[in-house]
């Protein structure tokens, strides 16, 4: 009989793709894995594209000021119960892995209550709340960075899991010896905080002609800014379900702090400009992006006010300008970047997590005895 895992996550790239790296490289190891996510199009649209089965659930975050909200996410988490509770009966499954997004809350309150031994993906250096309250009834909290301050429970810093083609990739990528010969600069503003790095983004490119500028500009943004930008060297992407095709065109990265962005540029080893979103949950971008910097793998700039624009372009502009004839400088945040760099992530938490379930069989089958 094959173990079944059940995998929670939802809301934003950095939840989904590290879930789907784990799910992709347990799969092999005849374990069936099924997802729990949130009724979402665009998670529901990630996790199809990957061929696995999966369930929907009612989930929204608690985390607001909005009177409606705050009713509205009462209102899911008591229906989430009972849809999840149908979903557990039918699987039953051994095992439970958690992104940590607001949709796990219901399936680990049950995991907790049944005593289903569950795992938690961490993924910043500051722990989101769900993982912050769940950690001490976890099996193991697998860190994506170190964290900033302990929290309770078992914790392994594994580093973030990445999917199995960007890895496959970046072990054949060699930036030191393309680097001479292209001058592209790659823009990505993550699920938050696209609008300032497009804005950003299309100044530096009218103001650099030298210069090729990749720009990511999500799918909401993608229209307007196709309709008004007619200059020649931006290239204007929606979204892109494979990185690893930009990573090796760019000689530069400009970036949010999204953990699972970071890693990803880490293990390209890609000199790196990283702006935090400034609005993020307990600021945890600026502290994945202090955590770069202090390692020397990265140029950290805070975003500016609104009417301070036009200089903190201008600062950035010669920011850039001055990486890019700087070779040492280059070649040293690269380095850095490679050092920091947990290529093996996902095959760690893998082993790690198939261990723990040939134990629990063993032991289940010396107390039938």
């Amino acid at each position: 009989m094959k173990t079944k895992i059940l995998i929670i996550t939802g809301g934003t790239g950095g939840h989904l793709y590290p879930a789907l790296a784990i799910a992709e490289a347990i799969a092999k190891r005849n374990v069936e894995v099924i997802f729990v996510t949130r009724k979402n199009p665009n998670d529901i649209e990630i996790i199809k594209r990957s061929g696995f089965k999966y369930y929907t659930i009612p989930a929204s975050g608690f985390m607001t000021k909005n009177l409606r909200n705050k009713i509205l996410s009462l209102f899911n988490l008591f229906l989430g119960t009972f849809v999840f509770l149908k979903i557990f009966w039918t699987i039953k499954p051994q095992f439970l892995i958690a992104s940590g997004c607001y949709v796990s809350v219901v399936p680990l309150i049950w995991a907790t209550i049944f005593k289903i031994q569950f795992y938690l993906l961490e993924q910043n250096v500051i722990p989101g709340r769900v993982v912050k309250y769940f950690s001490r009834y976890a099996k193991e909290i697998f860190l994506g960075f170190p964290l900033k301050r302990p929290i309770r429970g078992n914790t392994f810093y594994s580093g973030n899991p990445l999917r199995e083609q960007i890895i496959e990739v970046a072990q054949n990528f060699n930036w030191d010896t393309r680097r001479l010969n292209k001058k592209t600069i790659l823009i990505l503003g993550g699920s938050q905080g696209t609008a300032f790095l497009n804005l950003v983004g299309l100044n530096l490119a009218a103001q650099l002609p030298q210069l090729h500028f990749i720009l990511l500009t999500g799918k909401q943004h993608y229209n307007d800014l196709q309709c008004q930008s007619h200059i020649p060297n931006c290239e204007l992407i929606d979204y892109t379900h494979n990185p690893e095709e930009l990573y090796q065109r760019a000689s530069v990265v400009i970036t949010r702090a999204g953990a699972i962005a970071l890693s990803e540029i880490l293990v390209f080893g890609l000199p790196a400009i990283i702006i935090p979103y400034p609005f993020a949950a307990d600021n945890h971008q600026e502290a994945n992006a202090q955590f770069i910097a202090q390692n020397k793998a990265a140029v950290v700039l805070k975003q500016c006010a609104e009417h301070e624009l036009s200089q903190f372009i201008n600062n950035i502009k010669n920011i850039l300008i001055n990486l890019l004839s700087d070779e040492k400088k280059l070649c040293a945040l690269s380095k850095n970047a490679l050092k920091l760099a947990n290529i093996n992530a996902t095959d760690i938490i893998v082993q790690r997590i198939i261990k723990s379930i040939n134990k629990q069989f063993f032991n289940l089958l010396c107390s039938r005895r």
